[in-house]
């Protein structure tokens, strides 16, 4: 399905652990929030904290996460699960936004492999919101960070996400910088384009 098709747009942040050189990543925070298209109105928003599935050092943590409130998380499978129960409630007119490759690809994807997490089909494909201001904003000096694109777009905005002061950079923070990108490229009529995908092991046709 193409991304200009679909009525929401999941979006998906993680934040992972920041091991030594060798060491595995996990992810610790899992944060998303639905936006209407036709709307352009956020919907709900989530974050949880996630256990990892061995002990990491506190150091390892990103900043503004305490060990504390991953060690009594719930594990990644259950989160998958709270996930899918919540977005199968739109429908199968949904789409994942994500503000890199790297949630997907390098996260989850990766430690559901390690892990024998199952996944739905709609984890395999998702819309960059970078590639999305790059198509939309083709003359532009391309921003090199999320804060910059945000600013660009959206200075005396007041958008969908309100975020508490003490909220971890990587979680509610970051879901509010795509959210308020996503609802500024909606306004002025952008369209969106095809997904990227992510080659399954028995599909040889899709991109790695």
């Amino acid at each position: 399905m193409a991304a200009q098709a679909v009525e929401y747009f999941i979006l998906l942040t993680v934040a992972g652990t920041q091991p030594e050189e060798y060491e595995e990543n996990f992810i610790v925070l899992f944060s998303w929030a639905v936006i209407s298209k036709s709307r352009n109105q956020v919907l709900t928003k989530e974050q949880l904290y996630v256990q990892p599935s061995q002990s990491v050092s506190p150091s390892s943590l990103p900043g503004g996460i305490k060990p504390e409130a991953v060690s009594s998380a719930a594990p990644l499978p259950v989160i998958i699960k709270q996930f899918h129960a919540a977005v199968s409630k739109l429908g199968h007119s949904f789409m994942l936004l994500c503000p890199s490759p790297l949630p997907l690809r390098h996260f989850i994807h990766r430690e559901a492999q390690a892990h024998g997490i199952q996944l739905e089909n709609y984890f395999y494909q998702y819309v960059d919101i970078n590639t999305e201001f790059s198509r939309g904003f083709p003359d532009n000096q391309r921003p090199n960070t999320l804060e910059e694109i945000d600013s660009s777009l959206t200075e005396g905005l007041v958008l969908g996400i309100d975020v508490a002061p003490s909220s971890p950079k990587l979680g509610l923070a970051e879901l509010k910088m795509v959210a308020d990108i996503t609802q500024k490229l909606i306004m002025q009529g952008h369209t969106f384009g095809n997904p990227d995908r992510i080659k399954k092991e028995n599909d040889s046709n899709a991109p790695a």
